[in-house]
């Protein structure tokens, strides 16, 4: 992952990064809650996290050229919340269009990702997910990307 982003070496670091976040953001929102700027860049913040959360799994099953590991249960509950929550949005007229955006942005990499699926095979080219897991854990130890504990 770049820069190790969200590789954390034991619990702790964990738990006090999540404190330090939530008392970041009540404080913020204590200061700042009555300004619609700073609702609205909230907002928006939050819309891009959600539509690009599919991203990180695009790009480990495009690194690898495989599914392992990632179910069709999983991928078929995701694009069928898309589709919903695309008719809806796209039905109401009260929704704004960053929503709309960001549920096509949504959609898009989720439909990648069957494609992905349909492409490589849900179970790593004929092995079994744990060993799948397994060699991919390896691989990524052997990169120095994790650690075993």
């Amino acid at each position: 992952r770049p820069y190790n982003f969200w590789q954390w070496p034991a619990q702790k670091p964990y738990w006090s990064f999540l404190l330090y976040f939530t008392l970041t953001t009540l404080a913020l929102h204590l200061l700042f809650g009555s300004s619609q700027l700073f609702i609205d860049m909230v907002g928006y913040l939050a819309l891009g996290v959600e539509a690009t959360l599919p991203i990180p799994q695009v790009l480990s099953n495009q690194r690898s050229r495989s599914c392992a590991g990632f179910r069709l249960s999983l991928l078929a509950s995701w694009l069928l919340g898309d589709v919903m929550k695309m008719l809806y949005f796209l039905s109401a007229e009260h929704v704004g269009m960053q929503f709309k955006l960001c549920a096509g942005v949504q959609f898009t990499l989720d439909a990648y990702l069957g494609l992905q699926f349909w492409m490589f095979g849900g179970g790593g080219g004929g092995e079994g997910v744990e060993e799948a897991i397994r060699r991919r854990e390896v691989e990524m130890v052997e990169r120095g990307e994790m650690r075993l504990s």
